[in-house]
């Protein structure tokens, strides 16, 4: 229940930033429309053979590889997806091994990690982004089919899945307004002094 109630919250609170505080432009859209269809297909699932998928899940992945195509440097992206994968996997099997090595919660903990990992991989937020979002998705592949082969039986994609993946969005979303504030607050102090001077003078 904690889960449900904090995808839906984690949800509309990354559709208001995106709507209300990224720049106009047709990405905005795109990632507006994403997250409302995240939020309508929260409930569906899809099985096949004995694989249960989320149509969230469906929908992140084709967005994410149709992200990752538009983007000039397109197989840089891919490696840096590819090795975001892997650690995403990692720190799954890790928490499933050694759970008692995690001293914080988990989304905190991974906010950490992989907000610092993809942000030494790309710079550029739409990067970041786009990193995150096929990063995760195939870390999460990687990892419930590896489960999967040992017959141990999860659902692709569930809720604690995007949580995860929300909170880093977030995470990534928030640095870059706070860093665009920050930017603006310096060149107006910095008119406001070039102003002062010229009084002076």
């Amino acid at each position: 229940m904690t889960e449900h109630v904090l995808y839906f919250w984690f949800c509309w609170l990354l559709w208001v930033l995106v709507t209300f505080f990224m720049k106009k432009s047709g990405l905005r859209t795109y990632f507006a429309i994403w997250v409302l269809i995240t939020i309508i297909l929260a409930d569906f699932f899809l099985q096949w053979n004995r694989v249960i998928i989320s149509l969230p899940f469906i929908t992140l992945t084709i967005g994410a590889v149709i992200l990752t195509s538009r983007q000039p440097r397109w197989f840089f992206h891919l490696a840096a997806s590819f090795s975001t994968a892997i650690g995403y996997a990692t720190f799954l099997f890790w928490e499933m091994l050694s759970p008692v090595w995690f001293v914080m919660p988990r989304a905190i903990l991974m906010t950490m990690i992989f907000g610092l990992l993809i942000s030494l991989l790309v710079k550029p937020l739409i990067s970041k982004i786009t990193v995150c979002l096929l990063g995760m998705a195939a870390g999460e592949v990687i990892y419930l089919f590896t489960l999967f082969n040992q017959g141990i039986l999860t659902a692709l994609g569930d809720k604690s899945f995007f949580i995860n993946l929300f909170t880093l969005l977030l995470f990534f979303i928030t640095a870059h307004t706070l860093h665009r504030i920050k930017e603006k607050i310096f060149d107006h102090t910095e008119k406001y002094k070039e102003r002062m001077m010229e009084v002076v003078k």
